[in-house]
């Protein structure tokens, strides 16, 4: 650790090792920007967008089969619990009847006070 100080000492400044760490820093950056590496493809256009569409009809069409069997569950929960349609019609039905029943006698009773 010592030796490594006295290398840092020897620079001048408490900083300087800062700036050299980014002088190196920058040095590697620019170089592998100047002389990239090169990269060769695995199929081409053609087979990067078959690759892609392999990936889409194989493990995502499962996900998303999947999600679309949990969607339909939570629906026809939805429809049984919180919104139950049947339940629904037959009080309107009850309250239809019960306003008929009454409908009658409410109209005689506001008519003969008027």
């Amino acid at each position: 650790m010592n030796r490594i100080r006295s290398m840092f000492s020897v620079c001048g400044q408490a900083y300087s090792w800062r700036r050299l760490v980014g002088a190196l820093l920058a040095a590697v950056l620019l170089t592998g920007l100047l002389f990239p590496t090169p990269v060769y493809g695995q199929f081409g256009l053609l087979g990067g967008i078959q690759n892609i569409l392999n990936i889409i009809n194989g493990a995502i069409r499962s996900t998303l089969n999947l999600l679309g069997t949990i969607s339909q569950s939570l629906q026809a929960l939805y429809r049984q619990i919180v919104w139950p349609v049947q339940l629904i019609d037959q009080a309107r039905t009850a309250i239809t009847d019960l306003v008929n029943q009454f409908r009658g006698t409410m109209q005689s009773i506001y008519s003969a006070r008027h």
